[in-house]
């Protein structure tokens, strides 16, 4: 979903954060985007080495024309999410993050529907009946649909600090990934 959405949105220029096993990157740069990474450990051999709570950002000074944070966000407190969120609007127009949706206490919803002549109509809807306590598990301090994580929370906070939600979605085939495409409101 994320190469997808990226390649509709076509940028000239992407800033992925937190590039893992740089598989995105690879692909991104071989279908011919200028793509720069941005990690907090050096051992990964980012373009750029940065803590992305940091107010300033103070190592970026190119602006980008999508920055990607896939699977990022949770690996940091919720506060500090909603800052870095904030703080990205000073290098990008376009973000592209996923976040993990958790399956605990909740149940996933795919309706897909082929009309003649149309293309595919789908739904695709997570419901929590029970919402479950985040614990830390070392690695995620949260996860959308936990207790106090929930998705209207996400997006309330998303757009009251200026980013407007062009896409909000979860891949029926990987339901614990949440994607949210955002655009900078001027």
């Amino acid at each position: 979903m994320i190469v997808k959405t990226i390649l509709t949105e076509n940028p000239k220029t992407i800033l992925e954060i937190g590039p893992g096993n740089y598989i995105v990157t690879n692909i991104l740069s071989d279908l011919g985007f200028d793509v720069q990474t941005l990690d907090i450990d050096p051992d990964i051999a980012p373009d750029i080495v940065c803590d992305i709570t940091n107010d300033n950002l103070p190592s970026i000074t190119n602006k980008y024309d999508l920055v990607l944070a896939a699977e990022v966000l949770e690996h940091v407190e919720y506060k500090d999410s909603i800052k870095v969120l904030k703080n990205l609007k000073t290098i990008t127009e376009k973000l592209l993050i996923t976040v993990p949706c958790t399956n605990e206490g909740g149940a996933f919803f795919h309706f897909s529907l082929k009309l003649p002549g149309l293309s595919w109509l789908a739904f695709n809807k997570k419901f929590f009946y029970k919402p479950t306590k985040h614990v830390f598990n070392g690695q995620h301090y949260w996860e959308l649909g936990k207790r106090k994580f929930s998705l209207n929370c996400f997006t309330r906070d998303i757009q009251n600090i200026g980013w407007s939600i062009d896409q909000s979605s979860i891949n029926e085939k990987n339901t614990i990934h949440h994607l949210f495409l955002l655009t900078k409101n001027i």
